[in-house]
């Protein structure tokens, strides 16, 4: 038996060193040596998923049924994972979405435990102890393995500080050698395995699933008080600000896994006291309400925004945790063994999650896809601005589906909103990344505005107005001047004007003061400093003797193009309007 001990520790040590070397040589040495590219993430996704399986499976099944059943794991993955990066440009955009990684982590975190199942015993897969237990030994020999590989580590590093203080850098030295760190974490990794394997009686889950079950009659209220207010305040909480989708979802799955918990591998282990078994089954019937509120509000944003890739993701994500729960409520409802049909729902559950993880590989799903399609028919039907079209998203983070999209409203520019959306499709060419795209968008946008209102308001003063100072503003602070202008009198003259004039002591920039009728008729008045050709804001005029900001009858307008103003010493220039003498407010 300790002869057997010590043989699969050194074979699992020297598998994890070779998961290392491959882990080296894939990722460093011959990163940049494959041709394709998805081909470079294929191979790393099957070496990754076989070895990791393998040091995984090899404990409880053998080496030889352990690599049979990683590798009829790991080779799907891989193939599922090439399927997805087809809809996407490149590999860098793919991994960028997150989702394939989202939905691969489901196929094997569901898989691997139903596999392992399956391959202990004819059936197992089926059987709810045997699943169970693969769950709770994959789970605690992996965490196992990652503090010994902690551990492992900062003995290394104490080690090479200690030998430092008298002058010895040997296990710095052995370090760089590019694969020592790769092959020593994988034999780290491996040798925990071994180990906790060794010890796996130890690792019982009887005290964890004793703490979790006292959080059933602390969650249960918690989940009974939203249930009791939602009617009560009414769904408007769940379709306003924020998302509160993510803290549903969050909640649901933390209910599921209570219950789970209580209700263990089989009868003789699941919760007994009547009081805990009847907030088990409490708390399961209400858990599809948290699930199917997270839905509506996803739902709603959907029907409001459209979809995108997250929302896709999000939908899928709520739309599994409302399988499980209702799953879980049907269960607990009266009536036979409950908790015998629960275990059973989570045996049926546990593999058709796998599948429902490796169809989001395939174009099946494509949130890619649903969303490019989404935002242009909502562009086209006009209820989607063009200032809210996610056109930076769809070039360069939507994959194929995105760039096909953008094509074809490149099309649609002789049809709606001409100029404007062919500067944004230029944009697209020239901008490095999305903030350099909206300060492309933004630089065209205001330089647009300003040529728009250069034939409009009107400029007094005697102070010379450098062409194209209004472009340095932010576009909203033009588009405020350009519906101010819109306002006009009964005479039809622009509800705007501009007065350029040195209005402080010495030989500083000149200001700018803008006048703007608003909507109630009043006409506000805005200060700028002209700066290096262009106007920054330098806020609110100030009325001197009030000392307030300024707020101009309507006909003071009409008063500064007849010239009926005048600048007046004031410690620096006033302008004085209608008896009031006004400063910039700085």
């Amino acid at each position: 038996m300790a002869a057997d001990r010590r043989l699969r520790r050194v074979a699992l040590a020297g598998l994890g060193g070779a998961a290392g070397v491959a882990g080296w040589l894939l990722l460093d040495v011959f990163r940049d040596a494959f041709a394709e590219p998805r081909l470079h993430l294929v191979s790393v996704i099957a070496a990754a998923g076989w070895f990791g399986l393998t040091l995984l499976f090899t404990g409880p099944l053998g080496f030889r049924r352990a690599a049979a059943g990683a590798a009829a794991l790991a080779v799907p993955a891989a193939a599922l994972m090439w399927w997805a990066a087809l809809g996407f440009v490149s590999v860098p955009q793919t991994l960028r979405a997150g989702h394939p990684l989202v939905a691969l982590g489901l196929y094997g975190g569901f898989g691997a435990p139903v596999a392992l199942a399956g391959l202990a015993a004819p059936g197992g897969w089926r059987d709810p102890a045997a699943v169970f237990d693969a769950v709770w030994s994959i789970a605690m020999r992996t965490a196992a393995a990652a503090v010994f590989l902690g551990l492992a580590w900062a003995v290394i590093g104490l080690s090479d500080a200690l030998l430092g203080l008298v002058g010895v850098d040997a296990i710095d030295r052995i370090l760089e050698i590019d694969p020592v760190p790769w092959i020593f974490s994988g034999a780290a990794i491996g040798l925990g395995l071994a180990v906790a394997e060794d010890y796996a009686a130890l690792l019982s889950p009887v005290l964890v699933l004793r703490l979790l079950r006292l959080l059933v009659p602390a969650l249960l209220p918690v989940v009974a008080v939203f249930v009791l207010a939602l009617p009560l305040r009414g769904l408007g909480m769940l379709l306003g600000g924020l998302s509160p989708a993510p803290v549903l979802m969050s909640m649901a799955a933390a209910g599921l896994v209570l219950v789970a918990g209580a209700v263990d591998r089989g009868p003789q282990d699941e919760v007994r006291g009547a009081a805990m078994r009847g907030a088990t089954r409490m708390l399961a019937l209400l858990l599809p309400i948290l699930a199917g509120a997270a839905a509506l509000s996803i739902a709603q944003r959907v029907g409001s925004y459209g979809w995108t890739p997250p929302r896709v993701t999000a939908a899928f994500g709520a739309g599994l945790l409302l399988a499980w729960t209702l799953a879980f409520a049907l269960a607990a409802l009266p009536g036979g063994d409950w908790p015998v049909r629960l275990r059973r729902a989570a045996v049926v559950l546990m593999p058709a999650s796998a599948v429902i993880g490796a169809l989001w590989l395939t174009p099946l799903v494509a949130p890619e896809r649903w969303s490019a399609q989404s935002q242009l028919v909502r562009y086209q039907q006009a209820r989607l601005p063009l200032d809210e079209v996610p056109l930076w998203e769809m070039a360069h983070e939507w994959g194929k589906p995105g760039a096909r999209a953008v094509a074809h409203l490149s099309a649609l520019a002789e049809e709606r909103d001409g100029a404007a959306l062919r500067t944004r499709l230029a944009a697209l060419e020239e901008a490095e990344g999305p903030r350099g795209f909206a300060r492309t968008i933004e630089r065209a946008e205001a330089e647009a505005l300003a040529a728009a209102l250069a034939g409009v308001m009107p400029v007094l003063g005697d102070a010379e107005l450098p062409q194209g100072a209004l472009a340095a503003l932010p576009s909203a602070v033009l588009r405020d001047w350009q519906d101010a202008c819109a306002r006009r009198d009964a005479e039809g003259r622009p509800g705007c004007a501009l007065l350029a004039a040195r209005l402080r002591a010495g030989e500083g920039p000149a200001q700018v003061l803008a006048f703007l009728r608003s909507a109630d008729g009043p006409v506000e008045v805005r200060a700028y400093d002209l700066h290096d050709g262009g106007l920054r804001p330098a806020g609110a005029a100030r009325d001197l003797a009030a000392g307030t900001p300024a707020i101009l009858p309507a006909d003071a307008l009409e008063a500064l193009r007849e010239g009926r103003f005048e600048l007046v010493p004031s410690g620096a220039r006033a302008l004085s309007i209608g008896g009031r003498r006004l400063v910039p407010d700085n």
